[in-house]
């Protein structure tokens, strides 16, 4: 009895410590369940090789190049793609879902749809529309990343091409395949997340998974039919590609910015390594960075259009956001206000 309960017993540790995980093993991938899951464990023959293999990979220390887990905080995946699952860990575990008519309202739907309400959806059915908050979703998932240019549109290809980023996009063919994160464009109309793949089986992150028939709208985590089908996908926005090997600035903040502090004007450099530099010296949007300045300071984001300034020699620290609703078009300059040190009237317009 006790032989039959150790393999069950190390399982559960094991699942314990990397659920939500796909291990790759040879040829072969396993889905560990999250906790709250509807889905079976793997059957004993597949556990007590994983568990075997796994106990010797890690006292060989060859565990991160034999066993790829693609879950939040995973070593072997880029620093974007670690705050896409971090962004991505609230939608609940496979098959839970998320409605927008679940109470009390605002509810998480309504916020990771970036405010779509379900009175706005249930508006557009009667008069015989089919609005859902796929694309709202999307483009709610890029701007937490720190897209400037909305991610959630169908003619993602058209878009990127507009501003310059014509290599981030990814045309679906028989040989690739889409990783943990990276912004999906379907054959039909559709966008939504990639998640991790079981075996040929591709997970997915998607909000337009109901619908008048349903009486509300759905995000959730999506499992597919069945085996992946390349044909399915006209392509998808890698996020490495997009936002760099790591966790850079967005596109829309790197440059000069004349900002204006109480009757003063400055000049601030944001360069992709999240550093910003000030000079009082006068630039403009074509000025090569600077190789010397007043002060450095570092930059962080809490979303895709808020960031804090602390610059390194004052101690002095900023905040400036820039409105959510701009988007990049011929004629138009992104534009940011603010707090220094916690009092109001910090404006910056980029040159």
């Amino acid at each position: 009895m006790r032989a039959k309960k150790r393999p069950n017993f190390v399982w559960r540790r094991l699942a314990g410590r990397f659920s939500g995980c796909s291990l790759t093993i040879g040829r072969r991938t396993h889905y560990i369940p999250r906790s709250g899951d509807a889905q079976s464990p793997p059957s004993l023959a597949v556990r007590l090789p994983l568990i075997v293999r796994i106990a010797a990979m890690a006292y060989s220390r060859a565990l991160p190049a034999a066993l790829l887990f693609h879950s939040m905080g995973d070593p072997a995946m880029s620093e974007i793609r670690d705050r896409a699952a971090q962004i991505l860990s609230e939608i609940p575990p496979y098959p839970r879902q998320l409605r927008s008519d679940d109470l009390p309202r605002p509810n998480l739907y309504n916020k990771m749809t970036g405010g779509l309400k379900h009175e706005t959806m249930t508006d557009s059915w009667s008069k015989g529309k089919n609005l859902t908050g796929c694309n709202a979703f999307v483009g709610w998932y890029g701007s937490r990343l720190g897209s400037a240019a909305y991610l959630g549109g169908f003619p993602l290809k058209e878009m990127l091409s507009s501003i310059g980023m014509e290599r981030a996009w990814i045309d679906s063919t028989p040989d690739n395949r889409p990783q943990y994160g990276d912004i999906l464009r379907h054959t039909a109309f559709h966008v939504d997340v990639a998640l991790d793949f079981d075996g040929d089986v591709l997970y997915r992150a998607a909000a337009g998974q109901g619908g008048k028939a349903a009486g509300a709208d759905v995000l959730c985590r999506v499992r597919g039919n069945g085996a992946y089908d390349w044909r399915s996908l006209q392509g998808w926005i890698d996020l490495d590609l997009y936002f760099g090997d790591t966790f850079v600035s967005p596109p829309w903040l790197v440059g000069w910015w004349k900002v204006a502090w109480q009757g003063d004007v400055y000049y601030y450099y944001f360069d992709e390594g999240r550093q910003a530099f000030w000079t009082q010296s006068r630039v403009t949007a074509g000025s090569p960075p600077p190789t010397s300045a007043n002060d450095s300071g570092s930059v962080e984001f809490d979303n895709g259009y808020n960031i804090t300034i602390v610059w390194n020699a004052t101690g002095t620290k900023e905040k400036l956001g820039r409105a959510a609703s701009w988007e990049p078009k011929r004629g138009t300059k992104p534009s940011m206000k603010g707090t220094c040190n916690g009092a109001a009237g910090l404006t910056a317009v980029k040159l």
